[in-house]
């Protein structure tokens, strides 16, 4: 008689358990059933698509990183240019910080450089487009031939 009590005991915790558990899936079927229909509505107007697409095209195409600056150190004075010679490479920027005495000029014609030096600290920049071997010189009438130039070299 002992047994059958504890089966019918155990047999109705069983039926509560499984009625509870039916009812909380009736409950949340709707709730699943409107959110699919939302994702299937958004699938269908393109626009998360979209935004998705968007998204996986930024991760695919970084952007170029910005080439790093050539930065020389100069002196300048009557009649020199320190360093004589140069090597930058094309289509990256140049930062040239030169300290000069007197009134002098720092010019590049082939890569269109033409800067009017003051007493003191200067910055000359500019990005080289050619390829080459040029003459940088000052334009003040005699200092070139006097020896104030120099060669930079461009290399691809």
């Amino acid at each position: 008689m002992k047994y059958v009590v504890w089966i019918v005991i155990i047999l109705a915790v069983a039926g509560s358990g499984y009625y509870y558990w039916q009812k909380n899936q009736a409950a949340e079927a709707p709730k699943n059933e409107e959110q699919n229909e939302q994702k299937q509505e958004e699938v269908k107007s393109g626009e998360p698509v979209k935004e998705m697409q968007e998204q996986e095209e930024e991760k695919k195409a970084p952007e170029p990183a910005a080439p790093a600056v050539q930065e020389i150190s100069m002196q300048s004075g009557y009649p020199f240019f320190t360093p004589k010679e140069m090597t930058l490479k094309k289509g990256r920027p140049v930062k040239i910080t030169i300290e000069n005495s007197g009134r002098h000029t720092f010019t590049i014609d082939e890569l269109g450089v033409n800067k009017a030096l003051t007493d003191g600290s200067n910055v000359v920049e500019f990005t080289p487009d050619s390829a080459g071997v040029f003459i940088y010189y000052c334009v003040t009438p005699g200092h070139r031939q006097a020896g104030q130039w120099g060669t930079v070299t461009v290399e691809e």
